[in-house]
């Protein structure tokens, strides 16, 4: 009993100094990371967000704040999709009642403006891509004439280090045509 309760400790104590090991790279990682603080997980307390800057990389890191120290709660996706779109701000979503905890805004930077809001939620111990919105303004080739689009994805994807969530595209039939 005692051995194992010394495994435990140890084991425990490993993953909490990885946890600060990698917190204090990315707090001095300012030529690649971004820093943004919000309440994660709705406990009061505020915790942080490093992701990647445009065109840096396309991670995301959640540590949660137990009052001492932050803990590596999660390494996700920053949205980005290998640049295709840079994060425009996060923006910390206060009390509601879908567990929304942060709204991640992101702009398409090629021909078409494309926008889209990624809403994040917490529950049960993990966070979820709850839904996308992308708004989008495109020039149809066939008209040469501008449309705007409106697309509501609701995803509910535990957030992973691999998510797959849904791009825009105009044929999708969560995507209609706004005046």
């Amino acid at each position: 009993m005692y051995f194992l309760l010394i495994l435990i400790t140890n084991l425990l104590y490993s993953q909490n100094n990885k946890s600060n090991v990698v917190f204090d790279l990315l707090r001095k990682n300012t030529t690649d990371y971004s820093i943004k603080k919000a309440d994660l997980n709705l406990d009061g307390k505020e915790d942080i967000i490093f992701y990647n800057k445009w065109l840096k990389g396309d991670l995301m890191y959640f540590f949660t704040n137990n009052g001492k120290q932050f803990h590596l709660a999660l390494k996700t996706v920053n949205f980005n999709l290998d640049g295709l779109f840079k994060i425009e701000k996060i923006e910390s979503v206060r009390k509601n009642n879908k567990n929304i905890v942060l709204k991640i805004y992101t702009i398409s930077y090629n021909k078409e403006d494309i926008k889209a809001i990624h809403f994040i939620s917490y529950k049960n111990n993990k966070w979820y891509l709850q839904k996308t919105q992308y708004n989008a303004i495109i020039i149809d080739p066939l008209t040469d004439k501008l449309k705007k689009y409106k697309c509501i994805f609701n995803e509910n994807i535990v957030l992973t280090e691999e998510v797959n969530f849904k791009l825009f595209d105009t044929e999708d039939q969560n995507c209609v045509i706004s005046k």
